[in-house]
Formats: C-alpha cells, structure tokens, sequence
C-alpha cells in the first residue's frame, strides 16, 4: 500500500488546508477596501466631474509645499479617470486604481482625500454620476431605463445609484429625467 497517511488522517488534513485557505481569502477579502468597461465609442463628449483640479474652498487642499508635490501625481489620477474611464468597471476599487497608477493604496487615498476633500468612493462616484447625467441627455440612451445606464456608469445596485444620485446633486434620478437642465 503506497498511501503515507491513513484516509481519515488525509481528510483532516484536507480540511485544514480549505479552512485555512478560505480564512486566508476571508481576511484579506476584508481589508480589501472595494467599490463599486469602457466602451471607445464613449470617449468623445464626455463631462468632466464638478470638481476642480485644485481643491477650493472648503476642501482639504492646505496650499502646503508638499501639497505641490503632489500636483502632477494628482494631475496623472485625474488624466487617467477622464481617459481610461476606469469607474465605468463597478468592481473597481482602491487596490486596483492604485495599481493602474503604479501607487501605493494608501497613498492614492491620501491624494484623493487632500486634493479633494473625499474619500476613494465619493470621488470615483463623482464621476459615475456626471457620465449618467451626459449619456441621460443623449436622445440615443432614451431607450434605456434608468438603471441600465446607472449599470454602465459603473454602479452596482439601484439603491446605491439613488443614494449617490441624490446626494450627490440634490435631486432624484427621476426629477433628472424630467428636466435633464437640473444640475
């Protein structure tokens, strides 16, 4: 017999092994700060999201002297968003960014939160909702629900979409559709 372990020995084992490799997953599932493709044809026209490249009045831009170091790092972020439209991917999140972008995690996080005075979230969804209200203007899209366009915005759920939506602009998705001027 050329078995090493005993069966029941070999299935402990093997659950040992699963348990420890879910624990694994689980652990750094957990830490994984994620959130919330693109479609060349969507490149041209797109809005830029409301908020400027330096960060003003009552955002965390402390005009210090390592504040203008980061500018071109912060310019590069904004570069990428508005070309690579990477929110358009509802399963990007701050590892994956930053990856992209060749930072740390934490330091992506630091930019955005200094140069913008949001977290990670808010900031990609800043652009989430200013690419649904430019393809909710284009007469191609009346075809579609609100929530198919919500999902190629890159938002994952209906409840989500309102939410930002509404906190976001100060009115309901709905109340957009009626009136696109609303800002």
């Amino acid at each position: 017999h050329t078995d090493f372990l005993p069966p029941k020995i070999s299935i402990y084992f093997g659950y040992i092994v699963i348990l420890t490799g879910i624990s694994y997953v689980g652990f750094h599932g957990i830490r994984q700060t994620s959130f919330f493709i693109d479609d060349p044809d969507l490149h041209q026209g797109v809005a830029k999201p409301e908020f400027p490249l330096a960060a003003g009045p009552g955002q965390a831009n402390s005009g210090s002297s390592q504040d203008h170091m980061l500018e071109p790092e912060y310019r590069r972020l904004l570069q990428y968003m508005e070309e690579e439209k990477p929110y358009l991917n509802f399963d990007l999140n701050l590892a994956g960014l930053a990856n992209s972008l060749s930072y740390k995690p934490q330091y992506l996080s630091q930019l955005i939160n200094q140069k913008t005075g949001t977290n990670f979230f808010d900031f990609v969804n800043q652009y989430r909702v200013q690419e649904f209200k430019l393809r909710a203007r284009d007469p191609g899209n009346q075809v579609y629900t609100l929530i198919s366009l919500a999902y190629d915005c890159g938002f994952n759920s209906k409840a989500t979409f309102n939410r930002v939506f509404k906190n976001l602009t100060g009115h309901t998705p709905s109340a957009f559709l009626k009136d696109p001027d609303l800002q």
